[in-house]
């Protein structure tokens, strides 16, 4: 993800993320005369996650659409198992 302050929009804080890896807290502009927020990226998510009841649309017996590693990939399933999603 990328954040750009609109004093200097030329420069660009850029936030990159792995699969396994927590997603990251950062600093996000507001106005000009306010201070950063921190946003925890993870755990917005997360509350998306839990608000939307997404664990009862998903089929986590499938894999994602989307290719995988051979090591994201098992990471991926052990998640799953781990959170009694996957057999």
């Amino acid at each position: 993800m990328v954040v750009t302050r609109w004093t200097h929009p030329d420069r660009y804080e850029i936030y990159s993320a792995t699969l396994p890896k927590r997603l990251p807290r950062f600093r996000v502009p507001l106005a000009s005369d306010d201070r950063d927020t921190v946003l925890d990226l993870q755990s917005a998510v997360a509350k998306a996650y839990d608000q939307g009841d997404f664990a009862k649309l998903i089929d986590y017996s499938r894999d994602p659409a989307t290719r995988l590693s051979d090591e994201n990939r098992r990471w991926l399933n052990d998640r799953l198992k781990e959170e009694k999603l996957r057999k």
